[in-house]
């Protein structure tokens, strides 16, 4: 707990002077949110599609809803996927960017989160970066809820003899599917920590590849999954009171500013610890070879740290957020 106080304190101390800038941040994205969700419904309303088919006849069951296949909806569906990906992606990454440099105490303008917008290099790979995560997820999410969800459908549909001796496991056989359909989300949401960090290494250091960005986030990540957990759901009273609407406006920048934080604590973290591995290595070593200019001149380029992280108090956790 104190460890999240901290975080928290220097999530309070990176937004000071900068609220006005992370309220306008919110409102904009909210708003181009608002504004695909609203051409969506409005274009199914004109249309008079639903967007979705149940499969089971069953309004009180929404595992069996799938999408509208027919050509009109998919059209519709198809436009605002599209829209999405040429608006959303972009705006995570120039949200994170904004964010991570703000908790690196080098704050950006507002039109910094537009940035990934003026270079088409930057636009694809924060959609490359956005696909890739969603391909993951949408993997994982397959291999922990597959045989959950298999359950509840057999359970639901298979018909027993009411006098039969089998009818009586109907209840705990669905019972028992909603318990571990439970246990695999929260398999599931553990594990997908693991690439909570992609973004923000993305806008330490722009060039990186995407893979090396992913396994890099899984590096620093390792071991640290429940941690970020934690930290997220020691949020969970200023999201219940966010359901207010207006106390978004501080809870969601004071959130993702603790989230920003602490992705740079793990990714500091994991730098200095990779390089202690190294001068270990290098101690044992009885040779070492001088490295080549061009060697350097690479590791340099290929480096993480951007050299403004220990100027800012809410850095070094240990030594700076109590301050």
């Amino acid at each position: 707990m104190e460890f999240h106080q901290r975080i928290k304190k220097g999530a309070r101390n990176a937004l000071r002077g900068h609220w006005g800038k992370a309220i306008a941040i919110l409102m904009v994205f909210g708003g181009v949110l608002l504004l695909l969700s609203t051409l969506e419904q409005f274009l199914y309303l004109i249309f008079h599609y639903s967007g979705y088919l149940d499969v089971l006849q069953s309004p009180e069951f929404y595992l069996d809803d799938i999408l509208d296949y027919h050509l009109g909806p998919l059209l519709i569906t198809g436009s605002i996927c599209i829209l999405w990906l040429l608006l959303i992606p972009p705006m995570i990454y120039g949200i994170a960017s904004w964010y991570y440099h703000l908790s690196g105490g080098s704050p950006k303008e507002f039109s910094a989160v537009f940035c990934a917008f003026t270079s088409l290099r930057q636009w694809a790979r924060s959609v490359g970066m956005t696909l890739i995560l969603l391909a993951l997820h949408l993997f994982w999410l397959a291999v922990f809820t597959v045989i959950p969800v298999l359950v509840l459908l057999f359970f639901r549909n298979f018909t027993f003899d009411p006098a039969s001796r089998l009818a009586i496991f109907i209840p705990f056989g669905k019972a028992g599917g909603w318990i571990l359909l439970t246990m695999a989300m929260v398999f599931y949401l553990v594990l997908i920590q693991r690439y909570a960090l992609c973004f923000y290494l993305m806008a330490q250091k722009p060039r990186i590849p995407l893979l090396k960005a992913i396994r890099q986030s899984v590096q620093a990540m390792q071991g640290r999954s429940w941690e970020m957990i934690s930290l997220r759901l020691s949020f969970i009273w200023w999201m219940l009171l966010s359901l207010l609407m207006f106390p978004l406006i501080y809870v969601v920048p004071y959130y993702q500013s603790a989230i920003a934080i602490y992705a740079r604590y793990a990714v500091e973290y994991d730098i200095r610890e990779t390089q202690q591995k190294q001068q270990h290595l290098a101690q044992q070593q009885p040779v070492q070879q001088l490295p080549r200019p061009e060697d350097a001149q690479q590791a340099q380029e290929e480096s993480l740290d951007d050299g403004q992280t220990r100027e800012y108090p809410v850095s070094d956790l240990q030594q700076h957020m109590g301050k």
